[in-house]
């Protein structure tokens, strides 16, 4: 045989003789590699401004005052890659502060730093916790808001924080993508056996799931205790960036996201109490809502019109979807400006 064709039947066959060339995750926090705060540009996206290398998600249950809670603890390793990507140092974490709800949530850095390489060696700039500021986004919500120092293009940043949520029963959904492209994310979460969860899986990526029983302990009031759990893990490599679109309301409902839905909880010394809802029940949430069922409430501004169409004489919805269509089509104009998908 042709010793060309060979070589090229060879390098078919076997892909795994090349040289790797795609960059590998690096989970260790705090040391980021050469290779990351060198590179220039991301591959499979070269359009990308920034790129996530590196976010790592766990979720795990402790004993409060009086009752659980959970507490969330987030690493993210992030590239610039061009000018543009420097908004991506501008961090705003919200979380739920209600002054009248005595169940919240708090935030609290762990460490904020940024790695530049200058004459071949890494320096760090590390943030000052005291840099970052609180406030109210409205009465429900507050953010911690923050800027990566130093940040330009071709900077590593890393950030991690914890939240103390006393929502136990109502975990965060983790979402895999981002609308920069991500090179790595893992979701660990660890539920004790007294709180069960409907998992729901959406989005198109593929995502590498495991779950396994373990041993927990749980540190309550100065003694301990026992139980199994739940891990649930989830991998997502490579995944692409979920950009906007003029035509999507809300592009980010398409990305790959993982949802964990109480459905009971069964506490040693309490009822067991169930979270299934008949529809009628989550009729009654939606009404008893305060956004939401406000707006349900609002008497029609159109009542007079809508009475005058006598809509009873359709025997067809149609024919009655078709008159009341006209009638708005005749009450609403256009500004000719079009609503920001944002």
């Amino acid at each position: 045989m042709n010793k060309t064709i060979f070589v090229v039947l060879l390098l078919l066959v076997v892909p795994s003789a090349l040289p790797a060339t795609e960059l590998l995750p690096n989970l260790k926090f705090g040391k980021p590699t050469m290779e990351e705060l060198s590179m220039k540009s991301y591959l499979p996206d070269t359009s990308a401004t920034a790129v996530v290398l590196c976010h790592l998600t766990e979720v795990s249950y402790d004993w409060g005052v009086n009752d659980f809670v959970v507490i969330y603890s987030h690493k993210m390793r992030l590239k610039i890659l061009k000018p543009e990507g420097t908004d991506y140092a501008n961090i705003n974490i919200p979380y739920y502060y209600k002054e009248t709800n005595p169940s919240r949530e708090k935030i609290t850095l762990v460490d904020v730093s940024a790695y530049n390489l200058e004459e071949g060696k890494i320096v760090r700039t590390k943030m000052k916790n005291s840099q970052a500021n609180e406030e109210r986004i409205d009465e429900t919500y507050m953010q911690l808001k923050f800027a990566v120092p130093q940040a330009k293009a071709g900077t590593v940043i890393e950030y991690q924080y914890k939240c103390r949520s006393d929502f136990f029963g109502t975990l965060d959904v983790w979402k895999a993508q981002r609308d920069i492209p991500t090179l790595y994310t893992e979701y660990n979460a660890v539920i004790p056996e007294y709180f069960k969860f409907n998992i729901d899986k959406r989005g198109w990526e593929r995502l590498e799931p495991t779950s396994e029983q373990i041993d927990m302990t749980i540190f309550s009031h100065g003694s301990t205790l026992d139980c199994r759990a739940e891990h649930l893990n989830f991998k997502g490599h490579r995944l692409p960036a979920v950009k906007s679109d003029a035509h999507v309301w809300c592009a980010d409902d398409y990305c790959t996201q993982v949802k964990l839905e109480l459905y009971g909880v069964n506490i040693p010394g309490r009822i067991y109490r169930s979270f299934s809802r008949k529809w009628e029940d989550v009729d009654r949430l939606l009404m008893k809502d305060t956004d939401f069922g406000t707006r349900m409430r609002m008497s029609n501004p159109l009542k007079n019109e809508v009475a005058a169409l006598q809509l009873q004489q359709f025997s067809n919805p149609v024919d009655k979807i078709a008159a009341i269509y006209c009638l708005l089509k005749s009450k609403v104009k256009w500004d000719d400006h079009l609503m920001d998908a944002k």
